[in-house]
């Protein structure tokens, strides 16, 4: 947060500071809480001494990761947007704009779950691979469950690009469960361990607060995570504003 002052040149706005500063230490938090967590599973999993289980989890976890990224664009790409909204003070905009958007990316993520579900384990036996890809139980367990997890992530996302961090104790204490589940799959050598840790404890932390907490912002309701209204005028066309 430096700002360009016509006499002193450049210098420390400790208005911005002050502003940014709890957003930042919050976000740092969640991520680390969240990523950190989750990445740690390879570790626990390499410590079980069985290179093909390790292997597994890492491909699927991979796999579903891309998935996510591919499945997201919708929303992500509009998050240049969406900082404007924000210093606009365009906050309500941000909120029902982004919900349709998270409907999208949702539907996405459940196509491309499916069709891999049913095609990844043919080409990788085509292909020769050492690695064999999840039973069909485990695998349509562990992506339904990522899909749930995905999607209330992205509903609590939408409430962080508002500037505010208020995620970040539950993701804290999401990761404890976590990490503890992969001890217990290192002792046991056992995948489901890792396939839940990485999964529940963040579903069961976050539930229906991410919905709450959008109540804040005017007359938000459930209607709005339809994939419909993208089809229409946005809330801010509807406003006026044509720029968009």
């Amino acid at each position: 947060p430096v700002q360009l002052r016509e006499n002193d040149g450049f210098g420390l706005d400790r208005q911005i500071i002050r502003w940014a500063w709890g957003p930042l230490w919050r976000g740092f938090i969640g991520q680390i809480s969240t990523l950190g967590a989750q990445r740690s599973a390879g570790l626990f999993l390499a410590a079980t001494g069985v290179p093909g289980l390790t292997a597994q989890f890492l491909l699927t976890r991979n796999v579903l990761q891309t998935m996510q990224n591919f499945a997201n664009a919708p929303l992500t790409s509009q998050y240049p947007r969406y900082a404007r909204f924000l210093s606009q003070g365009r906050q309500n905009e941000i909120v029902f704009d982004g919900a349709r958007r998270v409907m999208i990316a949702l539907v996405l993520l459940v196509l491309c779950c499916v069709s891999v579900g049913l095609v990844a384990p043919i080409i990788l036996e085509k292909i020769g691979s050492n690695i064999l890809f999840l039973q069909p139980r485990e695998w349509f367990v562990f992506s339904g469950l990522f899909i749930v997890l995905q999607f209330l992530g992205n509903v609590a996302g939408i409430h962080n690009l508002t500037n505010r961090q208020v995620y970040y104790k539950r993701n804290s204490m999401a990761a404890l469960v976590a990490v503890g589940c992969y001890v217990m799959g290192a002792r046991e050598q056992n995948l489901w361990w890792f396939i839940i840790g990485s999964t529940v404890p963040y579903i069961v932390m976050l539930n229906v607060y991410p919905f709450r907490m959008l109540k804040e912002f005017g007359n938000y309701s459930w209607r709005n995570f339809s994939i419909r209204p993208l089809r229409s005028r946005t809330i801010s066309e509807a406003a006026g504003d044509k720029s968009l």
